[in-house]
């Protein structure tokens, strides 16, 4: 069995931010899953949420699209 921690952990953090829906919406597209990741961090109260940096959204952008 294969368990993605981060994964979980960013999915469980757009869930309870955003809602199942929206996560619904953004799972299967990796560069929509990780932008609203960055939405929900910054719209979350939660101080221990933490986003990516602009250049790290950037670099993942990349490295997924080439």
């Amino acid at each position: 069995m294969r368990f993605h921690v981060i994964g979980y952990f960013l999915a469980k953090t757009i869930s309870s931010t955003m809602g199942d829906e929206i996560l619904g919406k953004v799972v299967g597209d990796p560069i929509e899953f990780l932008n609203m990741y960055q939405r929900a961090c910054i719209s979350s109260k939660n101080e221990k949420q933490y986003g990516f940096s602009d250049e790290m959204f950037r670099l993942l952008k990349t490295a997924y699209i080439g």
